[in-house]
């Protein structure tokens, strides 16, 4: 049996402890209980006035929910048991005022669980110091209860003077006890603001004790909190009491006295943690079998107390009060009512659990939302390889129109060489100062010839000059185009404009001229005359001299009847000659007017050419970003994966939690509530049982 579930009589011998003789299923109630002497009757009555500091805390913790220790009587979340805990430490005036008398039954001093009710408890105000006799009889002590015959006997009660070794000066040591302090307190609901680094002597008495109304609820402080703090420490053993002195404990915020206050502080909260601990395991360590015997043990013993106040009565032969029973029905109400408490907090905890769930049902996990936003970067990257392909389309018609242009520039070249040589051989014409008669022929010949080339020049240079004026024309709209493509590439660059590309594929290739050609070509045939050679036969090439002898008869009297008609034609020739002349030199004017054009042309060319270049660069580094892009991006979407993947693993990990802890809390919840109600019936079936036994026995005598 634990020792602490004994009774008062089983501790004072009025009960033989190792008697189990009876009923099985109340295996603590005595078999037979001998009739007492006056001596036993007075202790039986010192008994039930007799106060157990221990015995509130011990019973209740047996019965209460086994999901927490602090349920019950001091419940942190029940405003109801706070007011019977502010009841607890009311003065007997307060007491009086509520009705608590000798004709009462005084119920104030304990919670609404508590097994063990005295009629005539010790007053909660008297003091260590007090010195006043109540009388009545020699258990009542003056002395207020610790717990130092309870569980802190594991304590240790070494009565050499310790020093302690914990570094309680050190900065680490009181970081960690503040923050193990605070924790506690902050668990614990501690009711004002916790604040350790900026402590004062209100606050250390205020938490001082909370922390110890969680090992003794019933403790009435004095008016010299030191006094109260240096007593309490040596009834409950503190190891290291040697090292305070109540002058530091008179000023516990100074900065001399803290160190060693906040060690006790720690240690007091390691204290509360070792019984929180112990009556944790000693409520879980049953099992279910503890929770289906708990019931048992509850009747147990309140039949305990029951037979200890209706038993001397009833051998005394007097009647037994009605308030007994009435003590008897109220705890089984609250038993009840605790029972009913606590299924009620299960069905709400299972169906916040059931909330939960649906919630999570309902929302779309991380992996989904990681899955749409892979779906998302996928159609991005479409669109970019899209672009990526555009691009390099658009770079490869830049470098066939730069090509495009190159051959064009090489065509103008060869024009102007063509025209170079026309203009030299015309020169070299016009400079032959001695001209014979053959040449005068050839003369006209080549002046009609020129005639028609001049003409035919005079159309080529026309359309040149047209076409001059449309590539001019052309390559103002392409600049244009291209300032504008700019602007747009700076603001999208998914909006560049590359028609004007399309336009200039649309401009004809032009075919060179070959007629000038063929113009200089039929100029290189002509009839040479030396005047200056000795011999006759090489004046003219080829030699004319053998027909010319032939007729030379005849062409003498020709010659001196057309020598007047030659001199005639020699000035009309003059004449054409000066003509000529004058033609010679608008034609070279012209073939300077086309040569700068020409080197214009060719300026205009180089020009857009390095614009082009330029304009290819640009694309370029566009290209080389967007694919630096490409691979940052398909990084990501790798990491994505990876995370979404990782992502999904824990969130199907949490929801097979949640979901077994659900059907766990489901069944524990499904479990006590049927036992609460096999309780509740087994209670009400040994109640009728037990007062028809007791009528039974009481009529029988």
């Amino acid at each position: 049996m634990d020792q602490r579930r004994k009774t008062n009589i089983g501790q004072f011998g009025l009960i033989n402890r190792n008697s189990n003789i009876g009923n099985p299923q109340y295996s603590n109630l005595p078999p037979t209980i001998n009739r007492f002497s006056s001596n036993d009757q007075s202790r039986l009555a010192n008994i039930r006035n007799a106060r157990m500091s221990m015995a509130p805390q011990g019973f209740m913790s047996n019965f209460n929910s086994s999901n927490s220790a602090d349920q019950g009587l001091y419940s942190n979340n029940s405003s109801a048991n706070l007011s019977r805990v502010e009841a607890l430490r009311s003065t007997p005036m307060d007491r009086k005022a509520y009705g608590v008398g000798s004709n009462n039954l005084d119920t104030s001093g304990y919670g609404p669980s508590t097994i063990i009710q005295k009629k005539n408890p010790r007053l909660m105000t008297q003091t260590p110091s007090g010195n006043q006799f109540k009388g009545g009889n020699i258990f009542e002590t003056t002395r207020r209860t610790t717990l130092g015959a309870g569980l802190l006997n594991t304590v240790s009660r070494n009565s050499k003077v310790v020093d302690d070794p914990r570094p309680i000066k050190s900065k680490e040591f009181m970081i960690m006890a503040k923050q193990k302090v605070s924790e506690y307190l902050t668990h614990r609901r501690f009711p004002k603001e916790i604040n350790l680094d900026a402590h004062t002597g209100r606050f250390i008495e205020d938490c001082f004790k909370f922390l110890y109304a969680r090992l003794d609820p019933f403790y009435t402080f004095g008016r010299k909190f030191e006094d109260d703090i240096y007593s309490i420490l040596k009834n409950i053993k503190y190891p290291y009491l040697e090292n305070l002195s109540k002058s530091k404990l008179r000023n516990p915020a100074s900065v001399s006295s803290w160190p060693e206050v906040l060690a006790f502080l720690v240690w007091l909260t390691e204290l509360n943690l070792l019984v929180d601990k112990i009556e944790n395991d000693n409520m879980m360590g049953g099992g279910n079998e503890s929770m289906a015997s708990n019931s048992v043990r509850f009747e147990d013993k309140v039949f305990y107390e029951y037979l200890i106040n209706a038993y001397p009565i009833w051998l005394n032969g007097n009647d037994e009060p009605a308030e007994i029973e009435q003590n008897l029905e109220i705890q089984f109400l609250q038993k009840s009512q605790i029972a009913s408490d606590e299924n009620s907090k299960l069905e709400a905890e299972l169906g916040e659990l059931q909330d939960e769930l649906a919630q999570l049902e309902n929302h779309k996990s991380p992996l989904q939302i990681e899955e749409e936003q892979q779906i998302a970067l996928e159609k991005d990257m479409d669109l970019l390889g899209a672009y990526k392909k555009k691009l390099e389309l658009l770079i490869s018609k830049t470098g066939e129109k730069i090509e495009y242009l190159d051959r064009n520039n090489e065509l103008l070249e060869s024009d102007n060489k063509i025209l170079d040589q026309e203009i030299e051989n015309v020169n070299a014409i016009l400079n032959e100062q001695k001209i014979s008669i053959v040449e005068v022929g050839q003369m006209n010949s080549e002046k009609m010839r020129l005639s028609a080339s001049l003409d035919e020049h005079q159309q080529i240079l026309a359309e040149k000059q047209k076409e001059v004026w449309m590539k001019e024309t052309d390559i103002q709209k392409f600049l244009d185009t291209i300032e504008s493509v700019d602007i747009k590439y700076n603001e999208s660059v998914s909006q560049i404009d590359f028609s004007m590309i399309s336009d200039i594929n649309a401009i004809p290739t032009r075919v060179p001229n070959n007629l000038a050609s063929n113009d200089i070509m039929a100029s290189d045939i002509r009839i040479r005359v030396n005047l200056n050679s000795n011999d006759p036969s090489q004046i003219v090439q080829p030699p004319l001299k053998p027909e010319l002898e032939k007729n030379l008869g005849k062409v003498r009297e020709l010659v001196l009847f057309n020598s007047n008609l030659l001199s005639a034609a020699t000035f009309e020739i003059s004449e054409e000659n000066i003509k000529l002349e004058d033609i010679r030199h608008e034609i070279t004017e012209k073939i300077d007017e086309l040569t700068k054009k020409c080197d214009r042309l060719q300026k205009d060319a180089e020009f857009l050419r390095s614009t082009i270049i330029e304009q290819s660069k640009i694309p370029s580094l566009e290209i080389n970003s967007l694919e630096n892009e490409i691979q940052i991006l398909e990084l990501s979407i790798g990491d994505t994966e990876q995370q979404a993947k990782e992502s999904f693993v824990v969130c199907k990990t949490n929801l097979e939690y949640i979901k077994r802890t659900a059907a766990q809390y489901e069944d524990i919840l499904s479990r006590e509530l049927v036992d609460s109600l096999d309780e509740v019936l087994k209670m009400q079936n040994y109640v009728r049982t037990r007062l028809a036994d007791s009528a039974k026995i009481i009529f029988m005598d």
